[in-house]
């Protein structure tokens, strides 16, 4: 019935979705050129969408230029891997630790989204739990990987599934059950249309289109969707957030394998905020005061630059930046980081005139 039920999904053409597990596989080509890179020092920023390239721009790349710039002539100069990919979060990046740990890296640079505080577990990828070995299963099972709707026999399930290799199988399975319930819509649509019934099929989409303007319009965030989308943020973050405890075993895991860490919050558009009433400055600071204890119990570093970009670095209502603004936000953000990567010591208090670091003729 399942073969059938493919070639009948074949043979009418209906295409394929992206499903959590294409991340996955992206996600493993990352990790594999970040595996293959061999001149050190290194440094590897973990983030989402927020640090993906844009407009042939990127944070990572502006990182690494600046570095090149300044150790020109180096035999060595350090190198920069981004390893991003869309929908990243505390928890996907947890999963990953023991891979990161075994990259060998000399510095990570995490990147914190602030929308990940808010987001539901529809957007997480909990299937990447089973990228974790089954030593690390004392510490999995403490954490609380329920709010995600992780058992412990799906932990199990998920890894025996990705050891045995059968990830490309699995990963398949699942873009066949995306494209079978997309291709019952289209036929139920189909079928009252011929009957001339109400298409209730086309509720659900009408359901969607509307929160999404409700939270955005024409790129710029509304009312509605920034306190959705930063609602924990703004109220100030509780000590039991259960993103706090997975970034904070994260962190660990990353400082256990000799690397030094950095956590930093890349901007938000604040002035946005403001406008619309929402931003609670008291609020954030508790957040940011939450944050900075996790980098601070792993002995690791903290960087808040919530509020350095303005409005016009931003080109939606997600905080994805400009690239081509005239306020050249990923060189502003990269400059922020250079002396860290250099491991400079005072580099929070020392970090110079973003235009000055990233002119060689200007040092």
């Amino acid at each position: 019935m399942g073969w059938l039920l493919i070639s009948a999904l074949d043979s009418s053409e209906q295409k394929y979705g992206t499903v959590e597990l294409d991340v996955v596989s992206a996600v493993h080509d990352y990790l594999g050129r970040a595996g293959d890179y061999s001149g050190p020092p290194r440094v590897v920023y973990l983030g989402d969408s927020l640090s993906m390239p844009s407009q042939g721009r990127s944070i990572t790349k502006k990182l690494g230029r600046i570095l090149a710039d300044r150790h020109m002539g180096d035999a060595e100069p350090p190198g920069v891997v981004n390893v991003s990919a869309p929908g990243l979060t505390a928890f996907s990046h947890y999963f990953l630790s023991e891979k990161l740990a075994g990259l060998g890296a000399d510095r990570f640079i995490v990147g914190i989204n602030l929308g990940w505080f808010s987001r539901g577990q529809h957007a997480q990828q909990p299937s990447m739990v089973g990228l974790l070995p089954a030593s690390r299963w004392p510490e999995v099972f403490a954490l609380p990987l329920r709010s995600l709707g992780i058992s412990a026999d799906e932990i199990i399930t998920s890894r025996a599934l990705m050891h045995s290799g059968l990830l490309e199988t699995w990963r398949s399975l699942q873009r066949e059950q995306v494209r079978l319930r997309h291709a019952v819509r289209r036929a139920a649509s189909s079928l009252l249309r011929a009957l001339g019934l109400p298409n209730d099929q086309s509720y659900p989409r009408r359901i969607k289109a509307y929160h999404h303007r409700s939270r955005t319009r024409a790129g710029r965030p509304t009312e509605a969707g920034a306190r959705k989308r930063l609602a924990r943020i703004l109220a100030g973050l509780p000590a039991d957030d259960p993103n706090l405890a997975v970034l904070d075993a994260l962190v660990g895991r990353l400082r256990a394998s000799g690397a030094r860490v950095l956590l930093v919050v890349p901007p938000t558009n604040v002035e946005a905020l403001n406008e619309l009433g929402v931003y609670n400055r008291e609020g954030v600071q508790a957040s940011m005061a939450r944050i900075r204890d996790v980098a601070a119990r792993n002995d690791a570093d903290f960087l808040d630059l919530h509020a350095l970009l303005p409005d016009a670095a931003f080109r939606d209502a997600n905080d994805h930046l400009a690239s081509r603004s005239k306020s050249r936000p990923t060189h502003r953000i990269a400059s922020q980081l250079v002396l860290w990567a250099e491991n400079q010591p005072d580099w929070d208090r020392l970090r110079p005139d973003p235009d000055v670091l990233g002119n060689p003729a200007a040092r």
